[in-house]
């Protein structure tokens, strides 16, 4: 075994491992052994537990965003049931005005004065229409004796 003597230092090349001294298990003797890398055993832990941190902070962000996209819904939907009721509140309002407002009494009066008369059942023809459904304004309705359809 060659020694030197001093205090010399060897200088290491950038990513090269030092070397220590071991003995060996079964002849005793001293030996030079390279240095392993720190973590390299525990790398596939390291490497699982990186994925699990990452994983929990992007659940989190997405759980963080789902509950306050749920409470700006439940605003929007408190907002919405409001106003539904303050308009349907102003609607009855509006609709009780306007009962107030029509007077049956002074229709018929109206209607009276201008010679109208309520209508009875001899004054009302019924009649069916074979070919259409719809009677046009253009179209002419034919008395009972042209209609060829029947009464009801």
């Amino acid at each position: 075994m060659n020694m030197t003597s001093g205090n010399t230092a060897r200088k290491l090349m950038p990513g090269s491992r030092p070397y220590i001294f071991a003995v060996n298990e079964k002849t005793g003797e001293l030996m030079l052994k390279q240095e392993r890398s720190p973590f390299l055993g525990e790398l596939p832990y390291v490497v699982v537990l990186a994925v699990v941190v990452i994983f929990t902070v992007i659940s989190c962000f997405h759980f963080i965003n789902l509950c306050t996209l749920t409470q700006y819904r439940v605003q929007a939907i408190s907002g919405l049931e409001s106003e539904y009721y303050r308009v349907s509140e102003q609607n009855n309002l509006l609709e009780k005005d306007l009962r107030e407002v029509i007077d049956l009494g002074q229709i018929y009066e109206a209607a009276a004065e201008l010679g109208m008369v309520q209508a009875n059942r001899d004054n009302v023809l019924v009649y069916e229409r074979r070919d259409s459904e719809y009677i046009y304004q253009t179209d002419n309705i034919p008395g009972i004796e042209q209609s060829g359809g029947r009464l009801r």
